[in-house]
């Protein structure tokens, strides 16, 4: 049974609804209740559960050690600078998922720092693969160079393959340095809105469970 001070109905449903609920179909009130804290999750789970639960985390645990044995072996064989800060940074994608995530499942109530932390994550991984690409092929200058007679495809997975009205475009300086700057403020825009989330949220003003309410009372 949820205590008083965590019973909290779903603000989208009304509350003469919740109780009807709760009293006539015997709904229960965890059903409208705020996640269970980190303390009294153990005891509201039963023992399959928890050795799932079990599993997961040492497998989380594995893929940390894994991750570890792979960047000490980028460290001591990869020269170049930025390869080696992308190889560390692409590579640690499933052990980051995995020890997020794992920590979202022990801590129910952390669902928008692990939605952060993943979202924050990538916004700087997608950056750093982009000036690896570009690294490659020796700079932009020499991508220019190398595409400057080739007709480029915009029109790629998985948001634009359907727009097969994107034109096919000539390489120049100017559209590497918007495409860079594209890529940029997805890196850079990305933490910014998460750490004004967090200032609302601790100001009870944004909940990431509640992001449909305040979107249709805004409207």
């Amino acid at each position: 049974m949820a205590s008083s001070e965590e019973f909290k109905p779903d603000p989208r449903l009304p509350k003469q609804l919740v109780y009807f609920l709760m009293n006539n179909h015997s709904v229960p009130p965890s059903c409208f209740s705020l996640p269970p804290t980190a303390a009294r999750l153990p005891y509201l789970v039963d023992t399959m559960q928890l050795c799932i639960m079990a599993i997961l985390t040492i497998l989380s645990i594995i893929s940390i050690i894994v991750y570890v044995e792979d960047a000490v072996y980028i460290m001591r064989k990869v020269q170049c600078p930025m390869k080696k800060r992308t190889s560390l940074w692409s590579s640690a994608a499933p052990t980051v998922i995995s020890t997020i995530t794992c920590l979202g499942l022990w801590i129910p109530r952390s669902a928008m720092f692990v939605e952060i932390g993943i979202g924050t994550y990538f916004g700087v991984c997608f950056y750093l693969i982009l000036m690896v690409i570009i690294e490659g092929y020796g700079g932009k200058d020499a991508l220019v160079k190398k595409l400057e007679s080739t007709d480029v495809h915009i029109n790629t997975g998985p948001c634009c393959c359907c727009c097969c009205c994107l034109p096919r475009i000539k390489m120049t300086k100017r559209k590497v340095n918007v495409f860079i700057l594209v890529v940029f403020q997805m890196a850079f825009l990305k933490p910014l809105f998460n750490f004004i989330g967090l200032i609302l949220w601790s100001d009870g003003i944004y909940n990431i469970e509640d992001v449909r309410y305040y979107l249709f009372s805004v409207i």
